[in-house]
């Protein structure tokens, strides 16, 4: 016997009732045939994640946000005969910011890519189009979903029309992390040590908020240690590659705010990506409380590694720096291969 999640397809039926989307048995089933497996999307043996644009008459959406670049890749009939074909080569694509979007019309499907391009603090294209829902709800002619992964076992849908979706794939309920609560506590710590009256204290937590979002996206699993502007690294405790001079994530910040070249955008945008890197490489990257990145691929030797903990060796590195007796530490950042985040403060 074989049972299916009948609560989340009901939820989805009704998304596209409300944003008026109307598909054809194909192509309902190759969208559901991609939710069904978003969080675990692979390519080539290349984890992806999905970022779905699925709506009708979406020109009069995107025509209205600044500075965005749309590519169409081609149509098909209404019945979606090639949408599995060309979606198989749009999803990935699905980094760096690029949408993939598929326009349903009276009598043809659209299919392309998009992307919202935006300064360090700018609003990106999910905050001007679904945090300001007001501004396209009462436009009829137009209805989208946005779907995309939360982590491996379940999605979300984010809607015109209606209340955002999310659809799990578990067997029972889990409370959903405070991301914005978590990454405002980061940003917290890492200015900890800033003089306000000295930088823009709005204009570096905007900036920081953007980064930082990008974490999911962008990185497959870290920690970061937060420690006090003293801190001494390398350690007894925790070895690894130390930056000189120290890249710092503040000055760059603040160095965005005039562009006056095409190297300083390129420049800004270079360094910060660095951060992403360091975190995709194993171990631990290391800020301190003055926005200073010294060091990463640090590893925790210590006979303090807790063995009760559930998960492997990153879990366990984690629960083994909260625990672990530093006045210096101030907080620590921990993203599992799934994209779930924890940050504990010291």
């Amino acid at each position: 016997m074989r049972i299916y999640h009948a609560e989340g397809l009901d939820a989805i039926e009704r998304a596209l009732s409300v944003e008026g989307i109307k598909l054809s048995e194909g192509v309902k089933d190759s969208i559901l045939d991609i939710l069904g497996k978003i969080g675990n999307y692979e390519e080539e043996e290349t984890k992806i994640l999905p970022k779905l644009l699925l709506g009708r008459n979406m020109n009069n959406i995107f025509l209205q946000i600044p500075d965005h670049f749309k590519v169409v890749f081609g149509t098909d009939e209404i019945a979606g005969l090639r949408i599995k074909k060309i979606l198989k080569s749009l999803i990935p694509i699905c980094r760096n910011g690029w949408y993939v979007f598929i326009d349903i019309n009276e009598d043809e499907i659209t299919y392309g890519i998009f992307r919202k391009f935006r300064s360090p603090v700018s609003l990106d294209f999910e905050q001007l189009v679904f945090d300001d829902k007001e501004s396209f709800a009462a436009d009829e002619s137009t209805g989208m979903i946005y779907m995309y992964p939360n982590n491996r076992t379940s999605f979300i849908i984010r809607c015109l029309h209606t209340e955002d979706i999310v659809i799990s794939s578990g067997f029972k309920s889990s409370e959903d992390p405070d991301e914005k609560g978590i990454y405002d506590k980061l940003i917290d710590d890492i200015m900890l040590q800033i003089e306000g009256d000295k930088v823009n204290t709005s204009y570096l937590r905007n900036a920081m908020s953007h980064l930082f979002f990008l974490f999911k996206e962008r990185i497959h699993g870290a920690i970061i240690l937060i420690v006090n502007e003293d801190y001494l690294y390398p350690n007894t405790y925790l070895d690894g590659l130390v930056l000189k001079p120290c890249l710092n994530i503040i000055q760059i910040i603040e160095e965005s705010k005039t562009v006056e070249s095409y190297e300083t955008a390129e420049r800004y945008y270079a360094l910060t990506n660095l951060l992403y890197e360091f975190l995709n490489i194993d171990g631990i990257t290391i800020i301190n409380t003055i926005g200073e990145i010294i060091g990463y691929n640090a590893f925790y030797r210590s006979g303090e590694t807790p063995t009760d903990v559930v998960g492997g060796a990153r879990k366990r590195t984690f629960e083994g720096l909260c625990r672990h007796e530093d006045d210096n530490i101030v907080g620590i950042y921990y993203q599992s291969q799934d994209g779930n985040i924890q940050y504990v403060r010291r």
